[in-house]
């Protein structure tokens, strides 16, 4: 069955990235430097196509490089702090350099369109069996595969067992230590993105009343993060803004009580850092005029605790006339 796995020797006619175009896209010095990773042979392509290529570059330690050229156009990202704080770096400088030299080898091919074309040659019991083997052989893979595998597996009597696995994912995902450096920020974002992509997933099989649970957690967790973070480039916004958006599409479907749907996102606006200026219009048709009205009740009376009426005729700290509606005046 592996017949499928032998494709054709790949003859390259032009190289894959403009070497002028890579060196813009560096800056001279930064160019330089990939040539030199590249001579040393720090680079070891991991896939390979006409139009994007993967790469471990072997630097201060391992980076891992996605380069790609779309109608001329380059684009792609590196794991190394230099990619983060300045873009286009060294190690993707000598990707590009080493995609040209490259000449994939007979036997299996190297493209991710020939991985997926062998994937699906495969029959069932075969896929399964190379699935488990990679993921058996990196924690981080196998983690990944048990979430994914519970979401995909989910009937309704399950949703309590998932919905205890899931806030543990949320709180190991926004988990912080001591503090998370602007270089670390990245790695964290990217795994709380990749659950909230989980979570949302939920919401086409119509548990909204869960998604709704989780998204509360999840902005509760962002906020307790948030002093913990160097969040110099707004990652941190970003996630808070997608927890937001969840949750409001998670009580679109759910339809919850407009009045107990009011004093939950004001006891929300009133905990976290994150806030959200228009909570009333964005849920207004949720709300309608009960909920809304319990809004501006629960407001007043938040207004009323820090800034008590006075009786009698006053001047405030502007210098204004007050007058209380507190006892009779003519």
């Amino acid at each position: 069955m592996f017949e499928a796995l032998i494709v054709a020797r790949q003859t390259k006619t032009k190289p894959v990235f403009d070497v002028a175009q890579l060196r813009n896209a560096a800056g001279a010095k930064v160019f330089e430097r990939g040539q030199d990773y590249h001579a040393d042979g720090s680079v070891d392509i991991l896939t390979f196509s006409t139009s994007r290529v993967t790469a471990q570059v072997t630097g201060t330690q391992p980076y891992f490089v996605d380069l790609a050229c779309n109608k001329g156009e380059l684009s792609g990202s590196c794991s190394c702090p230099a990619y983060v704080d300045h873009g286009f770096c060294k190690h993707m400088v000598a990707t590009g350099l080493a995609a040209n030299d490259h000449v994939p080898d007979d036997g299996p091919g190297d493209s991710p369109d020939t991985i997926e074309n062998v994937l699906r040659s495969l029959d069932h019991e075969a896929l399964v069996k190379l699935v488990i083997d990679i993921a058996s052989s990196d924690p981080k893979a196998l983690h990944a595969l048990s979430l994914k595998t519970a979401l995909i597996s989910l009937a309704d009597s399950d949703a309590p067992s998932l919905a205890k696995k899931l806030k543990r994912e949320i709180k190991a995902a926004t988990r912080v230590g001591e503090f998370v450096s602007y270089d670390e920020v990245p790695a964290w974002a990217a795994r709380v993105e990749d659950l909230i992509d989980s979570i949302e997933g939920l919401l086409a099989k119509g548990h909204g009343p869960l998604v709704m649970e989780l998204a509360d957690l999840l902005r509760e967790q962002l906020n307790d993060a948030f002093e913990a973070i160097d969040d110099s480039d707004g990652q941190m916004g970003m996630l808070a803004s997608r927890a937001m958006q969840l949750h409001l599409s998670a009580c679109r479907l759910a339809c919850p009580d407009p009045v107990q749907l009011a004093k939950d996102l004001f006891a929300r606006e009133m905990s976290d850092d994150f806030g959200l200026e228009d909570t009333i219009e964005t849920y207004a048709d949720l709300l309608g005029d009960a909920g809304r009205q319990e809004m501006e009740r629960l407001a007043a009376a938040a207004w009323a605790k820090i800034r008590p009426p006075r009786t009698g005729v006053d001047n405030d700290d502007d210098g204004c006339l007050v007058i209380s509606a507190v006892g009779d005046h003519a």
